[in-house]
Formats: structure tokens, sequence, C-alpha cells
């Protein structure tokens, strides 16, 4: 197999599993949003489009890693004002 094409296999691999996390992430903030009287975060998955197999997967990873740590961050806001 070339390389070019096992690297974007396992960006594509790295992407889906990234964005399954951060959906998972996104509902359990959401949960905690309610009860703080917040606003939700919205998540919408691309992992099935064209674009999780175009070489923008690496960009998006990295914008996915951004969001990830700012769930992080407010999840743990919301916890401490319980």
């Amino acid at each position: 197999m070339h390389e070019h094409t096992i690297q974007a296999g396992f960006r594509n691999d790295l992407y889906s599993a990234l964005s399954d996390k951060l959906e998972v992430m996104a509902k359990e903030y959401n949960a905690l949003a309610v009860n703080a009287k917040r606003l939700p975060i919205t998540f919408e998955s691309i992992s099935n489009s064209k674009e999780a197999n175009s070489m923008s997967c690496f960009v998006m990873l990295n914008q996915l890693t951004l969001v990830q740590r700012t769930v992080l961050q407010n999840e743990r806001s919301l916890m401490a004002c319980k």
C-alpha cells in the first residue's frame, strides 16, 4: 500500500475516533449546561463526509482537538458551579 494512502487512512481513523468522542462529550456537557442554565454546544459530525477523506482532515483534527479542550474546560467550570 502506498505510504500516502496509509497516512490518509490513519488520519481518517483518528478523526473518526475523535469525532465520536467529541459527540459524547458534547452530550455530557449539554446535560450539565441545562442544569446551570448555560447555552448548549452543538457538534455536527462530518466523519462520513467527503471532507473527512480529504487532505483537510489534518486541519480538522487540530480544530477538533481545540474544541475538545474547550469542552473539557467548560465542563470543569460547570462542575465547579455546582
